[in-house]
């Protein structure tokens, strides 16, 4: 399940990590990338969680829901969900 954590750091503005892993010569260091990478994933649910939640109640609201969807960190973090 590499390429979602991939993915996901890209989204949250960490593409190189992916990279670094993939690159990584010893143990230690593809470790701490992919621990890295987890984190990244982690954080982009939450704020795809958020952003599905925000969706909802402002769902209701087409100038809401405009927002909610051009909103920069919404749209990088979801991607297609948003």
């Amino acid at each position: 399940m590499l390429a979602p954590r991939i993915n996901a750091a890209g989204r949250m503005g960490n593409a190189e990590q992916g990279l670094r892993l993939l690159l990584a010569r010893d143990a230690g260091e593809a470790r701490a990338c992919a621990e890295s990478l987890e984190e990244d994933n982690q954080l982009r649910r939450e704020y795809d969680e958020q952003a599905l939640d925000g969706g909802r109640a402002r769902g209701r609201d087409r100038a809401g829901l405009a927002r909610l969807l051009l909103d920069p960190a919404v749209v990088r973090a979801t991607g297609i969900r948003a």
